[in-house]
């Protein structure tokens, strides 16, 4: 009898578990109703004149970027808790969607197969020719543009941006060293408009005059390197 009794109650107990963990699986944000949105003041938040400014969604974990699609659906990137990002949606009719991670038919399980490395902070997202673009960051702190589609799909764009410290992938421009540094910059930017359809200014950056070992004589006092 007792040994029935403890069998109950660990039973109970990964029940419970599993509970709160599908729980937190399925609570999402909610996108507020016209009639119930709620005007900011602007002793809260300073914001241009003409404008209004109303509280449009609850229940998000540190938005940081959205946009709105061809069709009129609302995305939005959220960096998310212990730096697990996703990228969520409403459409024009108002029922919710998801595209990353994968919503699936089994919660404890990721049955999407391939992964990527898809880190917070998010720097910025647009949407071109049907697919989604966002900056971030990976495990490695280096920047990363990935392009998702609706289904939860990505590919990755171009990674191993600067953007490590206060550095940001949100506004972004290929610059290379001369010589061979300007054609790699020139194909980056390529592949990036190609796959997004939005232009990447470029640069290029003479370093010459600050060589010291093209110099026959010092001039002057040398840096420390």
């Amino acid at each position: 009898m007792p040994k029935a009794s403890f069998i109950s109650a660990g039973v109970l107990r990964q029940l419970a578990l599993l509970a709160l963990f599908l729980a937190g699986c399925v609570s999402r944000p909610t996108l507020l109703p016209e009639e119930d949105r709620v005007r900011i003041d602007r002793k809260v938040v300073e914001y241009p004149a003409g404008f209004e400014l109303t509280l449009a969604a609850t229940g998000l974990t540190t938005p940081a970027a959205f946009v709105f699609d061809a069709e009129g659906s609302l995305l939005v990137a959220e960096n998310g808790e212990n730096d697990r990002p996703r990228i969520i949606g409403w459409r024009a009719d108002g029922s919710f969607f998801q595209v990353y991670p994968r919503r699936t038919a089994f919660p404890l399980f990721d049955l999407s197969g391939k992964r990527i490395d898809f880190r917070g902070p998010i720097g910025g997202m647009v949407v071109s020719q049907g697919r989604i673009y966002v900056s971030h960051r990976d495990s490695d702190g280096s920047g990363v543009i990935t392009a998702f589609d609706y289904d939860g799909s990505a590919t990755t764009i171009v990674s191993d941006l600067p953007a490590k410290g206060d550095y940001g992938v949100t506004d972004l421009a290929v610059v290379g060293v001369r010589t061979r540094g300007v054609p790699l910059a020139r194909r980056i930017a390529a592949v990036i408009a190609r796959e997004s359809g939005t232009e990447v200014p470029t640069g290029a950056l003479d370093i010459t005059l600050y060589r010291d070992d093209l110099m026959r004589a010092a001039v002057g006092p040398q840096p420390l390197v």
